[in-house]
């Protein structure tokens, strides 16, 4: 049995004072692991940074040396500062089409406008003129709008001079006037079979004429007659008739009865009307 490390100290030193100064210096001064007593060194007894980490077991070594678990997470920070907006990325992809939505109420109508224009022929001995064509378009074409027509009357002795005129109006939803221009052509026939020859040409003058709002109001409007171009001379000869005038401007063409004894003559007459501010009002017509 070991003797304790109290005890050890005690009989060393006890030694030294029966044998001396000299004695004592000459006896053992170093303690070894063989004196000291298992489980007696205490942390007060070691220096620190004595031991170093190879003199540990390697099983203490893993032990120090192994991680610990992971503690809980600590409470959330507050937000930092919103950094710079970084550059825009390039363009995707185009996408499929959708499907098509469903279609939109229908708008209103546009407002359209109508010119109409009316040849009359006035014969003896009905007091009054006879609708012998009726041009009808719808307007608003770029340039401005035309329309012709053709027809045939005859004119006997008894009906003579038979006279042609001409009436045009606008209907519109507007109100106001739009340009106007016509061009009329008469060839005669002196009988059946015979041949065609010129009468008369009327061209223009361009004008204006007005915008109603009905047909009824049209009507009543193209029952005044419009300035009818012939020109410095009459060509049909008819007799009678009042001169053209300065401008050889007329309101309506006189035509006779057939020559050389003939019982009818026959008239062809070729009417354009065109309506619009520019060509269609006399400008395009006259090229």
């Amino acid at each position: 049995m070991r003797v304790s490390r109290t005890l050890q100290i005690a009989a060393l030193l006890t030694a030294g004072s029966l044998l001396g100064g000299t004695a004592f210096g000459a006896a053992k001064s170093v303690i070894t692991s063989g004196d000291i007593k298992d489980e007696t060194i205490q942390n007060r007894d070691i220096d620190k940074g004595v031991i170093t980490m190879n003199r540990f077991a390697q099983s203490t070594q893993d032990k120090i040396n192994a991680a610990g678990a992971s503690g809980p997470g600590g409470a959330a920070g507050s937000p930092g500062a919103q950094g710079p907006a970084g550059p825009a990325g390039a363009t995707g992809a185009q996408g499929p089409a959708g499907p098509q939505g469903v279609q939109g109420p229908k708008g209103d109508a546009a407002a359209a406008e109508f010119g109409v224009a009316t040849l009359f022929v006035h014969r003896l001995p009905n007091p009054a003129p006879t609708r012998f064509a009726v041009l009808s378009v719808p307007l608003g074409t770029p340039g401005g709008t035309t329309s012709s027509s053709q027809f045939r009357f005859s004119c006997t002795p008894a009906q003579a001079p038979c006279k042609v005129s001409l009436g045009a109006a606008v209907i519109s939803p507007d109100s106001g006037q739009m340009g106007f221009f016509s061009r009329l052509t008469i060839q005669k026939q002196d009988n059946p079979g015979a041949p065609m020859h010129f009468c008369e040409y009327a061209d223009g003058p361009p004008g204006k004429v007005n915008r109603v709002p009905n047909l009824s109001a049209a009507e009543d409007a193209m029952d005044t007659p419009r300035n009818l171009g012939v020109g410095g001379t009459l060509d049909c000869g008819s007799t009678g008739q009042p001169d053209p005038g300065q401008g050889g401007v007329v309101k309506d063409i006189w035509v006779p009865a057939a020559s050389n004894n003939a019982s009818t003559a026959f008239y062809d007459v070729w009417i354009t009307v065109g309506y619009g501010d520019g060509a269609a009002a006399g400008r395009g017509l006259k090229g």
